[in-house]
């Protein structure tokens, strides 16, 4: 459990200070789960393109579906990939 946390804490830090992408919701420490983060996908970006752009270069994340589809994605930190190492390598692409 405190792997999942301490790498979700990394992850959305990383994701709103280095990359200045808004995370979902708002308040993620708060009121989200320690084994995925939400972002919402950047502005002059569709899911679609950062999607492809991202798999280009190994990286899978999952996309949203119902009134959220298309305006987030998700970033999983459970299990194996509850990993600084991988999780971090992803975000630098």
């Amino acid at each position: 459990f405190a792997r999942h946390r301490d790498v979700a804490r990394m992850t959305r830090l990383r994701l709103e200070q280095d990359l200045k992408l808004t995370l979902f919701p708002k308040q993620a420490e708060r009121d989200s789960s320690p084994t995925v983060t939400a972002v919402r996908v950047p502005e002059g970006w569709t899911w679609q393109e950062l999607d492809k752009n991202l798999r280009a270069n190994g990286v899978v994340l999952g996309g949203s579906w119902g009134q959220l589809q298309g305006h987030i994605f998700r970033i999983g930190h459970m299990g194996k990939q509850a990993d600084p190492t991988l999780v971090m390598g992803a975000l630098d692409q």
